[in-house]
């Protein structure tokens, strides 16, 4: 009898423990599905963050406050597409309406000075900001602290203030506006007139002129000249940069003419200058 209650006993004993034993894996395996939880939950969160940081659509502009010591105020326009920056246009202008990054004399009196120009160093801080999608992200270029220094505040400063409005971003005010730059080294100075009718650029007349006001573009000695070293002459290049501005209503869209980059630069600069007093 008394080995029949032991062996109960046990059996008791035994049953007891495997199911203690079941119990602890049990409140074991809690503690995963609680992890796998919380991971779920991280990324979630993490997605709806992204979703929350993305760029409106549109076009956000910015400029400095005010010229500084050397009369030179900043001015940026982003475009934004499918909340990413898809285009940057930065530049530095003086109360002339001359803009840094194609002020011949500038460039060359400071790269001679630190081996770079605004013409090297805007176009790295624009490609690096469509590139890395932040602008904290974006490294001063070396040489040009100054001018990074500046970008990166009106990048800032225009994505704080949000999309400008359709209308104001794309509205010109209609009338008629002209600029010109200095003579060159070879006596040439650069003038232009746009007409600007309901919003809209509705004629562009560029050319450059030398001190007894004769037309480059007119200068059968000149056109036949150039035309035989790049294969074209002012007579067909202006003409082109024209067309494409008032087809693209935008002059940072005009491409620069085969063989002629210089006369497209100074037309891009003219047009940008004159335009300024129509916005």
């Amino acid at each position: 009898m008394k080995k029949i209650i032991a062996l109960a006993l046990a059996l008791g004993l035994s049953f007891s423990a495997l199911t203690g034993c079941g119990a602890k894996k049990e409140e074991t395996k809690q503690p995963a599905d609680t992890t796998q939880t919380q991971t779920e939950q991280a990324a979630e969160t993490k997605e709806e963050a992204t979703t929350e940081s993305a760029l409106a659509d549109g076009t956000y502009k910015a400029e400095g406050d005010a010229f500084d010591d050397h009369g030179w105020k900043p001015i940026i326009t982003l475009e934004v597409k499918d909340g990413k920056i898809v285009a940057v246009d930065y530049d530095e202008i003086n109360e002339e309406g001359t803009l840094k990054e194609t002020n011949e004399e500038y460039n060359n009196n400071m790269k001679a000075k630190v081996n770079i120009g605004p013409a090297e160093a805007f176009p790295q801080l624009e490609q690096a900001l469509i590139e890395k999608q932040d602008v904290d992200a974006v490294d001063t270029v070396t040489g040009a602290t100054h001018g990074s220094e500046s970008f990166k505040e009106m990048v800032k400063k225009a994505l704080a203030a949000g999309p400008v409005a359709a209308d104001a971003a794309g509205a010109l005010k209609d009338g008629t506006y002209t600029a010109e730059g200095e003579a060159d080294e070879r006596g040439w100075k650069p003038v232009i007139t746009i007409e600007v009718k309901d919003g809209k650029i509705a004629a562009v007349d560029y050319d450059e002129v030398n001190e007894e006001g004769a037309s480059k573009q007119a200068d059968e000695d000149y056109n036949k000249r150039m035309k035989e070293k790049v294969n074209i002459g002012p007579a067909e290049a202006f003409p082109q940069l024209e067309a494409a501005l008032v087809e693209k209503q935008d002059v940072d869209a005009v491409d620069a003419v085969t063989g002629a980059t210089h006369g497209s630069e100074s037309f891009k600069e003219m047009a940008k200058k004159a335009l300024e007093a129509a916005k």
